[in-house]
């Protein structure tokens, strides 16, 4: 008889651990996708409120009106926004002088739906008293929500709902 020592993995070795990962996979996969909505839907938000922002200061900057467009179709799926200093501006106008690097549409932020008020989509910020006139953007993507505020006073704030880490919605 030859005493053979046998080095490697065996077969009956390499399923169990390919049932382990599998598992492992199938608990973790809708939480991470979850997570990754709950970002996109963050980052959506958080662009919104950055472009209010930055029409705020540039009205004021600059001592003249400055729009944000927010536009939106198939019930929120489809939408887009920017800021400029013209009133009558869209995002699908080549001419419309927007800020360059404020322009986002759905593509950016995939699952998550926008509606606006008012049902024109164009907030101004006005230099005079740093106004702006009033309206909000709600974001939703699953169970999640967010809506980014813009007072007539100028203020901008963001709140959430079924978010515990930020500011609840009233």
């Amino acid at each position: 008889m030859c005493n053979r020592e046998v080095a490697g993995i065996s077969f009956v070795g390499t399923l169990t651990t390919l049932a382990v990962l599998a598992l492992l996979l199938a608990i973790a996969l809708p939480s991470w996708q979850g997570m990754r909505q709950r970002q996109l839907l963050r980052a959506a938000a958080l662009a919104v409120e950055s472009a209010f922002q930055l029409a705020h200061a540039d009205a004021r900057r600059r001592n003249h009106t400055v729009y944000v467009h927010l536009e939106t179709k198939a019930n929120g799926r489809l939408w887009c926004f920017l800021v400029s200093d013209h009133r009558d501006c869209s995002c699908q106008q080549k001419s419309c002088r927007g800020y360059q690097n404020f322009r986002h549409d759905q593509r950016d932020y995939p699952g998550v739906q926008l509606s606006v008020f008012p049902r024109h989509g164009r907030i101004a910020f006005f230099p005079l008293r740093q106004t702006s006139s009033a309206g909000s953007v709600h974001l939703v993507t699953g169970k999640d929500e967010r809506r980014v505020i813009v007072s007539s006073s100028g203020r901008i704030r963001r709140c959430a709902k079924g978010l515990a880490q930020e500011q609840a919605c009233r």
